[in-house]
């Protein structure tokens, strides 16, 4: 579900194309917002050298909608499902 047990903090998950740190890979990271505005990373993450099976997690597991990228992402943000 995109939403955290704290009604102030909104999660999203975010598919990365070829992050720093995973030069080779795609990766879904969820992100928790809170309502100052502040990130926080969830440790963990899911890697592939594809985007489509990253997709079905988020689409077809935790049922939620990707939005269109926006002009201001990191250029490596490939999509952001809520």
């Amino acid at each position: 579900m995109p939403m955290t047990a704290d009604p102030n903090v909104f999660d999203v998950w975010v598919i990365y194309e070829r992050p720093r740190d995973h030069p080779n890979h795609y990766i879904l990271r969820k992100q928790s917002v809170s309502a100052d505005g502040s990130i926080r990373f969830a440790v963990g993450f899911y890697k592939a050298s594809d985007p489509e099976p990253l997709r079905q997690i988020v689409r077809d597991e935790l049922h939620l909608t990707c939005l269109a990228r926006a002009d201001a992402d990191e250029p490596q943000i490939l999509e952001t499902w809520i």
